[in-house]
């Protein structure tokens, strides 16, 4: 992070799998997060990672389903919009590792999805990229 001029202000370290070869480092700036990937087989030194927490896309929902959201993922989340449906990605607790997608790369697989329905309310529930 250093040596890429990147300025954060928490970090958190996770292995990825069951045996702790591979690793996962979260880096969480005022804007978004970096992520890199860190394997005790593989010395490659590859980029990190940026995607943006777009707490923007989190106004109107419930403020207080989304604090309690932000507060289980314990700051380390990020937001996306695919069509009416926000997706919030907690990378404190579903770490699988960034992977591709039909809308493009996602932080990894899990989410909870906020789906809005009449009244000004919205549903939540759960997915995945398979």
């Amino acid at each position: 992070l250093t040596e890429q001029n990147i300025e954060y202000h928490s970090l958190l370290t996770m292995p990825v799998g069951m045996a702790s070869i591979d690793w996962y480092g979260v880096a969480k700036t005022n804007e978004g997060l970096y992520m890199h990937k860190y394997s005790l087989w593989n010395d490659t030194n590859l980029p990190f990672e940026y995607f943006s927490s777009n707490d923007e896309l989190l106004e109107g929902v419930s403020s207080e389903a989304v604090a309690c959201m932000k507060w289980f993922a314990k700051g380390f989340y990020t937001v996306e919009k695919h069509g009416e449906d926000l997706y919030f990605y907690n990378l404190q607790v579903d770490m699988r590792g960034t992977i591709d997608t039909e809308n493009g790369r996602a932080p990894t697989a899990g989410y909870f999805i906020i789906s809005p329905q009449e009244g000004n309310r919205f549903e939540f529930s759960s997915g995945s990229h398979d």
